[in-house]
């Protein structure tokens, strides 16, 4: 398992500054998440079915919709619905969107609302996945 020095890093910084204060947000570039994808974190992307199936999904991601076509979301019906996928308060979440805004949002709630500890956020979404050149594989349930 290859795992970079700057994730490693990443992720005892939080582990040991997160015990002194609250949760922070780590935001990811696609080089991060790759790296990440090698371990045990959860990949869950939160947009739309129409989005998941216009662009694809980040390879070992799960599709789990948090805001609906028009912007609103239902926080017990996701948190039951990560909860099932094998999310839980200390285990490491990456949160996917289009451009990093939602998930940056969800996370912040995850983060602070919500008692989760581990919440990274693709920052640039599968725009900036995408950009990049990376694989993306269809979505199995849209």
């Amino acid at each position: 398992m290859k795992i970079s020095l700057q994730i490693v890093s990443i992720l005892l910084f939080s582990i040991i500054f997160g015990t002194l204060q609250a949760a922070t947000l780590i935001p990811l570039t696609p080089g991060q998440l790759k790296d990440l994808q090698q371990g045990d974190a959860l990949l869950v992307d939160i947009r739309t079915p129409r989005e998941w199936r216009q662009t694809g999904l980040v390879p070992g991601s799960h599709p789990l919709m948090y805001f609906d076509e028009t912007g609103h979301a239902d926080t017990d019906r996701f948190l039951t619905s990560l909860e099932a996928l094998g999310g839980t308060k200390d285990h490491p979440v990456v949160l996917i969107c289009r451009s990093g805004h939602r998930s940056s949002q969800l996370a912040q709630i995850l983060l602070k609302d919500k008692g989760y500890s581990s919440v990274y956020h693709l920052e640039q979404g599968i725009q900036g996945w995408l950009k990049e050149g990376d694989k993306v594989a269809p979505c199995p349930s849209c």
